[in-house]
């Protein structure tokens, strides 16, 4: 019987610790709402409530830019070269492999981050991989995305040098 004993005191202890975590929060919420100046909206100043909101740091448009050109590798894995893309390039399409998660609005965004120009429509196509022999064991490649990408007339792209 002793061992229901000591579950019973510390499931008081914790009780007790919590509640008072619970009012120590309160309190520091508090504090911080009253420091903080408060901003009214447009529309808050009309109505005449007093909502507060708060104010929100934005990031740097360096930091921004530099991630974007990170985020443009993520869409695109490489430029298809095939006789097929020489011929379609020559008609201004170029086809590129992206990743299978990727949509045609940020295939669109990545090549005008890379090659600084902003292609007038894409189309997708997926593509299952092949199914491969080592020896006696098969395997499967990946599955990607093809994207073909339409230039407006007089547009290029050099597809072996990004920006």
């Amino acid at each position: 019987m002793g061992l229901f004993g000591k579950k019973k005191d510390l499931v008081e202890k914790h009780e007790e610790q919590t509640m008072t975590s619970k009012a120590l929060d309160t309190v520091k919420e508090a504090d911080a709402t009253a420091n903080t100046p408060a901003k009214k909206t447009a529309t808050q100043k009309r109505e005449g409530k007093t909502t507060l909101r708060k104010a929100v740091a934005k990031p740097s448009p360096v930091k921004t830019a530099k991630k974007a050109g990170r985020q443009a590798y993520r869409v695109l894995r490489r430029p298809l070269i095939t006789e097929k893309s020489a011929v379609l390039a020559s008609e201004g399409v170029y086809v590129f492999e992206v990743y299978s998660s990727c949509g045609k609005v940020e295939v669109k965004h990545a090549i005008k981050e890379l090659y600084g120009v902003m292609p007038r429509r894409v189309n997708m196509l997926a593509m299952d991989g092949k199914h491969v022999r080592f020896g006696r064991r098969s395997g499967v490649r990946r599955d990607y995305k093809k994207a073909f990408v339409y230039l407006k007339s007089g547009e290029t792209i050099d597809v072996f040098d990004a920006k």
